[in-house]
């Protein structure tokens, strides 16, 4: 809460330029050059580890059965709006940074220069409190997640259940905290490469070749009667997936063609 409103507040008090804005939203545009971007925006913001982590979080607060349906689709709807609001407010503020800081370590505190000048002292340190909200709350879900789905893993590879299976992915567990080491010291060596920036965009830009594949899935499996009976996707939702599949595979496929061009191309 404390991110997201630290960012809308500071979107709001900077004055965008509202119907540019919904312009925009309505009608987008990909530059040339941008496509790496745009899936890093769309990986990053909700896009893959995320939906992951939410499928494990209903399942063990117990919102297995149908009754809890609607309340999850109002839930998720809610929160990808959300989304997209903050998603808007992260473009107004990196509309001010300075090209000389974009991609360096710089980029915050140009930010923070430009907030200052236009909002004076609050606005600098709103912005630093927002964007210590969005790390906080990156470390939280990718080390408290990631090692959770690796014990997961090893539970269905072993085949376990019940008792044995909360045995293995406890945070005690071996598995558990083998793979929090793992997150902690292999990862240290990127800090060598110096790039943060370029580090996250790739981080992100691979979660979001991720999603061809998750809406694949979504498409085959809840279309399987067999498996879910009554709750299996409409025409609608299939044809809403559908669009989103096509929407990832393009984009992924210009990615690949522009890195591919760039490297090889002379």
């Amino acid at each position: 809460g404390l991110m997201f409103f630290s960012f809308i507040l500071s979107a709001v008090l900077l004055g965008p330029n509202i119907p540019e804005i919904l312009r925009g939203i309505a009608v987008p545009v990909v530059p040339t050059g941008s496509v790496a971007s745009i899936l890093s925006v769309l990986g990053g913001i909700g896009g893959s580890l995320t939906i992951l982590c939410y499928g494990y979080w209903i399942r063990e607060v117990g919102r297995t059965d149908v009754l809890w349906l609607r309340g999850i689709r109002i839930d998720l709807a809610s929160a990808y709006l959300l989304t997209g609001l903050f998603g808007v407010a992260v473009n107004v503020l990196g509309a001010q940074i300075k090209p000389e800081a974009a991609g360096s370590q710089a980029i915050l505190t140009s930010m923070g220069d430009q907030m200052d000048a236009a909002l004076g002292p609050a606005g600098r340190y709103m912005l630093y409190i927002g964007f210590w909200g969005a790390v906080a709350t990156s470390l939280l879900g990718v080390w408290q997640g990631i090692p959770y789905m690796f014990a997961d893993f090893v539970s269905l590879v072993k085949k376990t259940e019940g008792p044995a299976r909360e045995a293995i992915v406890a945070q005690t567990s071996p598995y558990y905290r083998g793979f929090l080491l793992f997150l902690a010291f292999p990862t240290m060596s990127m800090l060598l490469l110096k790039q943060p920036v370029s580090v996250v965009l790739v981080y992100t830009v691979i979660g979001a070749l991720f999603m061809p594949f998750l809406a694949a899935t979504l498409l085959y499996m809840n279309s399987k009667q067999a498996w879910i009976g009554s709750l299996r996707n409409g025409w609608a939702a299939n044809t809403a997936i559908l669009l989103a599949l096509a929407l990832f595979a393009y984009l992924s496929v210009i990615e690949v063609w522009e890195f591919l061009a760039k490297t090889f191309g002379g």
